[in-house]
């Protein structure tokens, strides 16, 4: 499990893979609302998919994370992705024989779901075992940047697209890709199954990697950050199909394209955050980009009109994406391999685990107070965590190279 030298075959097979099944995940990303749409257009019904989708990483995630430390991540992989192709077909059967309905759809949601709380957490753990630890930034950046590129700047409007010419196409067509992504994944050569002194049992192993969380300040600050930021992107997502369908005026492809400009902020935001990291700190750069979004937020809820909606999209996909690999590229940095699993497992927990709350919450907003409520409560919400959770650091994460100089210091707290 030697880490290669530089960035080379192996990472370009996994980057490869996360492109094809990332675009697999755009697709959805517009399809499943959509499809919700036509068959509900109450709020809490299509928020509704999201908490199916989400509600896994609160349930599942910590029990993954053991799994990834102590399987063969490469194996889990593959494994996953298969079974989520399987699940996807049956979604494609249902849509193409009319007897799909919202019931159906939270079940495969669920089901995708719990498969990407172990092929995420394995795929992160996997990266720093391909690359040297001075291309971390340079691998997560690039890794962040395809999974939104796909995810959201290329797969929704060519999901929307496909939905528009029959509905059924972008469900076959992500199938496909989890299937082909498993193939690229199968083919990286080496086993990768965490070299372990002992094997204990699982809760015993959980609660060393929740432990050692709970003890490493900064990247618990960070999970927790991440948690309650989670909240508030999910609540607005989660109803921003009915924001653009009845607020915005936009049809099927409209929104499509919409989601594709918060997919070109992801990009830019991926590429940009180590530099911002290195350049302002990670305290200051968090700070701005906290503020960023806190601001953009009331644009929803002053001018919902399409082009400030572009806007705020695109500074929106910024945001998440620079915090997500600054949260990322700090974690890898702290954490030693054998933990990376469960370190990485517990975070999620944290931070995506409290996604299905941001769901139901937006869902709940909308129906009581209208469809911009969710995004003021994203205003004010960023600036509590800037507050709030910021001052938790203490002045002690400093530009990103602080983790790696002083990397064995922290480990020891």
């Amino acid at each position: 499990m030697r880490p290669m030298s530089s960035i080379g075959e192996r990472f370009s097979k996994l980057w490869g893979a996360a492109a094809i099944s990332n675009f697999g995940d755009g697709l959805m990303a517009a399809a499943i609302p959509l499809l919700m749409v036509r068959l509900t257009s109450d709020p809490l019904l299509v928020s509704g998919s999201v908490v199916a989708g989400t509600l896994p990483w609160f349930l599942f995630s910590l029990f993954s994370g053991a799994m990834v430390d102590r399987l063969d991540r490469k194996l889990v992989m593959v494994t996953v992705n298969m079974i989520r192709a399987v699940a996807v077909g049956g979604l494609a059967w249902t849509v193409a024989t009319q007897t799909v309905s919202p019931l159906i759809i939270y079940v495969v949601a669920f089901a995708l779901g719990s498969g990407e709380t172990f092929f995420d957490t394995a795929t992160e753990a996997l990266v720093p075992n391909l690359v040297d630890k001075e291309h971390f930034e340079l691998a997560n950046g690039r890794m962040q940047s395809t999974e939104l590129l796909g995810d959201t700047l290329i797969g929704p409007p060519a999901g929307a697209l496909l939905f528009g010419v029959a509905a059924v196409a972008p469900f076959a067509l992500n199938a496909a890709s989890f299937m082909a992504a498993a193939i690229l994944i199968g083919a990286i050569g080496g086993s990768y199954r965490p070299e372990r002194v002992e094997t204990r049992p699982i809760l015993a192993e959980i609660k060393e990697g929740l432990s050692w969380l709970a003890g490493q300040k900064v990247v618990r600050s960070l999970a927790l950050m991440s948690g309650a930021g989670n909240v508030l992107i999910t609540g607005v997502l989660a109803v921003f199909v009915l924001y653009a369908k009845e607020l915005l005026g936009l049809g099927e492809v409209a929104y499509g394209f919409l989601l594709s400009v918060a997919g070109l902020g992801a990009f830019v935001g991926a590429l940009a955050a180590s530099s911002l990291s290195k350049r302002l700190g990670v305290r200051f750069a968090i700070s701005v980009i906290l503020m960023l979004q806190s601001a953009v937020s009331l644009v929803f809820v002053l001018f919902p009109t399409p082009l400030p909606a572009a806007l705020g999209m695109f500074v929106l996909g910024f945001g998440v994406t620079a915090l997500s690999v600054i949260n990322i590229t700090v974690r890898q940095k702290l954490t030693p391999d054998e933990l990376r699993g469960r370190v990485a497992s517990a975070v999620r927990m944290v931070a995506w685990g409290s996604q299905p709350i941001g769901a139901l919450l937006g869902g709940i907003l909308a129906s009581q107070l209208g469809l911009r409520a969710p995004y003021f409560m994203a205003a004010v919400g960023w600036l509590m965590i800037l507050i709030l959770l910021n001052p938790t650091f203490e002045g002690e994460l400093e530009p990103m190279t602080y983790v790696g100089r002083h990397r064995r210091s922290l480990l020891e707290e």
